[in-house]
């Protein structure tokens, strides 16, 4: 393996690391929207939308909806781990 080659090696590799970083938490904040029936009715699920670090607006969402935009989320997550994991065994 060349120096070049390790290099890319060790960057596929951080990003494989944040990623898998990434997936975690949003199945963890996915998990909140399951469960007892009362305590996912407790719990309050917004949406913010925020531009250079202030809140332009943010509205309540539903745990169903909380739960199927994360779901998205960890598919897109999951077609770039796997993306970076293929480039990684290209370069052995």
């Amino acid at each position: 393996m060349t120096e070049k080659t390790l290099e890319q090696a060790i960057e596929i590799k951080r990003v494989i690391d944040k990623l898998r970083n990434v997936k975690e938490e949003l199945e963890e904040t996915r998990n909140l929207c399951f469960g007892n029936t009362n305590e996912v009715r407790s719990r309050t699920f917004y949406v913010e939308i925020s531009e250079k670090g202030c809140c332009k607006k943010s509205t309540i969402i539903s745990s169903q909806a909380a739960k199927n935009a994360l779901e998205y989320e960890i598919l897109d997550v999951d077609e770039k781990l796997k993306k970076n994991l293929n480039a990684l065994s290209e370069l052995y």
